[in-house]
């Protein structure tokens, strides 16, 4: 082409806070179109640009990769001490102060009496904060840090259930993940994940709420028909965003600029 088209692609939602990237984000309306990867996105970008800009992309999940748990399925090696009775309770995030990690502390203090473990896959800037802290709280049987995790499908076909205490997320792509995994989610009630719910395939509790989020943990782990209907809820709504679908879409975008 005699003048290049610009595309950019926004995932992010913390950044759209700091002042020098909303000057970034007013430029880049000046210079092309952009692609946001969801609703709530879009709404926050409508700020700074023209709507008619905006596409939306909803983030995808390959169903041949993220799929439920067989017999055959490897796992991820557990602590040699928890019992196979156990509930394992998965965390999978960078571990920075926004996605929550805190509330996994305080989730883990409230059950400490039950038959309950929590596995968390991830790093980042807050990982040794977040070792020290299960130590000073006397939770090292209940909590075990995986580090970073490069075998996502292992990490969900090891756990029983999601956690998800993101005060502020763009989509929610792990939840997704989970659900393709036939494992249920519980998580906090934000724009993001109230757009990928679907029919009340995710369980929402007020944000911050632990003592709410506990009791739908506990609702789960002693109601086998509940645990049933969400896991079926999340396996059909995660098979609205396949990549297919995604590939499609940008297809669709690129070739109509």
């Amino acid at each position: 082409r005699e003048k290049p088209v610009f595309i950019f692609h926004e995932h992010d939602s913390i950044r759209l806070d700091q002042w020098y990237y909303r000057y970034l984000i007013k430029a880049v309306f000046k210079a092309g179109k952009v692609v946001a990867v969801s609703d709530y996105i879009k709404s926050v970008l409508t700020a700074y640009g023209d709507e008619q800009k905006i596409y939306v992309v909803k983030n995808a999940i390959d169903p041949a990769f993220f799929k439920p748990e067989v017999d055959s399925v490897r796992k991820l090696p557990l602590p040699p001490a928890w019992n196979e009775t156990d509930w394992i309770v998965g965390f999978a995030s960078r571990l920075v102060q926004y996605k929550g990690w805190e509330y996994v502390l305080e989730l883990a203090s409230v059950l400490n009496n039950n038959k309950v473990k929590f596995l968390i896959a991830g790093d980042g800037a807050d990982f040794e904060s977040f070792q020290s802290q299960i130590k000073l709280r006397g939770l090292e049987e209940h909590i075990h840090l995986l580090g970073y995790v490069d075998q996502m499908d292992l990490f969900y076909h090891s756990i029983d259930l999601l956690v998800v205490t993101t005060q502020k997320e763009a989509f929610g792509l792990v939840q997704l993940e989970a659900q393709a995994s036939g494992v249920p989610v519980v998580v906090f009630d934000t724009p993001a994940s109230r757009e990928i719910q679907g029919d009340q395939s995710l369980i929402l509790v007020p944000n911050q709420d632990i003592k709410t989020l506990s009791g739908k943990i506990l609702e789960l782990i002693n109601h086998e028909d509940f645990y049933t209907k969400i896991k079926e809820r999340g396996l059909k709504n995660s098979q609205k965003y396949t990549l297919k679908q995604y590939i499609t879409q940008i297809e669709e975008i690129y070739s109509g600029i």
